[in-house]
């Protein structure tokens, strides 16, 4: 018995490492992905200074 449940135990612990070594990676992919996509979502400050140039421009003309 003992050596049969050795046998089971390591195949089982070989199978479940490997699932969890894919599961990792891509939780980890996923998360690059995502950190990237949202860093892109960000308003540009560069945009914002335009704006705000563009309005002391206007209010100064006048």
């Amino acid at each position: 018995y003992k050596k049969i449940s050795d046998e089971y135990d390591d195949d089982f612990l070989a199978r479940a490492n490997d699932d969890m070594g894919v599961v990792l990676t891509f939780a980890g992919l996923l998360s690059a992905v995502n950190s990237s996509f949202i860093g892109s979502m960000q308003p540009d400050p560069g945009d914002t200074t335009n704006v705000f140039m563009l309005k002391l421009v206007q209010i100064t003309a006048e």
